[in-house]
């Protein structure tokens, strides 16, 4: 197997196990944070999150673009423009977000911080799906 695809498809993998732990379990729990200490936590949340997907979504452009260059079809292409959505999404809707949180308690910017957060993750799992569907096809599994 292709190495980039390979290292793209794990990246995947764990980006979308992450986004399903923040969905699922995280972000919640920012409704049971004290809102005196909330700025303070929700700080601490960006920091520390951030050390730790910026690279991931870092590796994963630069591989999804290697992979459209590459492999130029259907799935790949997919993949691509679900990533870019993702990003765009990440840049323009929960980046803000969390700057408020980040200076006030809101527990509006709360819920649709979680409510808004479900499209960056069905967008990761089915981008998991469609790379496994490529990796499927082109080991000649069948289906």
């Amino acid at each position: 197997m292709d190495v980039i695809l390979l290292i793209h498809f794990s990246v995947c993998l764990v980006m979308t196990g992450v986004i399903w732990i923040v969905q699922v379990v995280h972000y919640p729990t920012f409704r049971f944070i004290n809102n005196n200490n909330f700025n303070l936590f929700s700080s601490f949340h960006v920091r520390s999150i951030g050390f730790i997907v910026v690279p991931l979504m870092l590796i994963e452009a630069t591989t999804a673009t290697l992979l459209v260059l590459k492999y130029p079809n259907k799935a790949i292409f997919i993949n691509f423009t679900l990533l870019m959505i993702t990003w765009v999404f990440t840049f323009v809707v929960s980046m803000p977000l969390h700057k408020d949180l980040q200076n006030r308690y809101s527990p509006h910017a709360i819920e649709k911080l979680i409510k808004t957060n479900w499209s960056r993750t069905i967008l990761w799992t089915i981008r998991c799906i469609c790379l496994l569907i490529f990796i499927t096809n082109s080991l000649g599994v069948p289906q």
